[in-house]
């Protein structure tokens, strides 16, 4: 056998640097799963956020709610029951001066509002209402 012919049955050498098309799959692979996981992950936290936003806000509403009860019932002033109820919440939370009321037994009635911090939600015209909560509490403070 003359040393100038190949060998058909041995593959031809393939240089590593050469770009071939497998590169190219894995590398478009690997930035799609990449770009899918960041859409997810980032509509995901958004939703738990929003998730999250809501049980925090009904809780505030309720100790705001609390708070405001037993400050009325020892001291009968409205405007002290109103801040003693915006001194429970959160600064970025706000209770409605024209949905608080307080009936002469103690119950406390208010609207606390809340704006949750998203990434996506609050830039489209669609969803950006879905990150502010409203939360409409009820309640009478008891001693305990």
């Amino acid at each position: 056998m003359n040393r100038t012919q190949q060998q058909p049955d041995r593959p031809a050498p393939h240089d590593e640097g050469s770009g071939g098309s497998d590169g190219g799959i894995v590398i478009g692979w690997i930035t799609k799963l990449a770009l899918t996981a960041a859409v997810i992950g980032t509509l995901g936290f958004d939703g738990i956020s929003v998730g999250l936003g809501h049980l925090s806000t009904t809780d505030d509403a309720n100790t705001a709610v609390q708070a405001a009860s037993q400050n009325y019932q020892s001291s009968h002033n409205l405007t002290q029951a109103y801040d003693a109820a915006l001194a429970a919440i959160k600064p970025q939370e706000s209770i409605a001066t024209t949905d608080f009321v307080i009936k002469a037994d103690g119950t406390a009635s208010l609207t606390l509002t809340n704006t949750v911090h998203t990434l996506v939600l609050f830039r489209t015209s669609q969803t950006k209402k879905w990150p502010v909560i409203t939360v409409r509490a009820t309640g009478k403070y008891t001693g305990s």
